[in-house]
């Protein structure tokens, strides 16, 4: 059960992602073409420039707020939590246990 509400989550997410990206691709065609037909094609590096700077200050706001918020920051690491198995220990790097196999002369399993 808790499988198919994973897939179903990554499937939205993956929807989301198209649809924005589509969003984008067609934004710019319609901001492109409507400078083009008006002020001209140098405009078009110039308003491709301010919505850069746009973006990155709404990046730099959106980051101070996520570490004044109650919540915390995404960035930070949240506290790690014991498992039903114990408490949390280093785990062995995956294929640890396949390292002496490879060997010539190392016994079959």
């Amino acid at each position: 059960m808790d499988f198919v509400l994973l897939m179903r989550g990554v499937a939205s997410l993956a929807g989301i992602a198209v649809v924005a990206t589509i969003t984008d691709i067609t934004a710019g065609a319609l901001i492109g073409g409507l400078l083009l037909t008006g002020p001209g094609i140098r405009s078009t590096a110039l308003v491709g420039g301010l919505i850069t700077v746009l973006a990155l200050a709404l990046a730099v706001v959106e980051q101070r707020d996520a570490r004044t918020r109650p919540g915390g920051c995404a960035d930070r690491p949240t506290p790690r939590q014991e498992t039903p198995y114990g408490a949390d220990r280093p785990r062995r790097p995956i294929g640890a246990g396949l390292a002496g196999s490879a060997r010539p002369g190392a016994p079959r399993r």
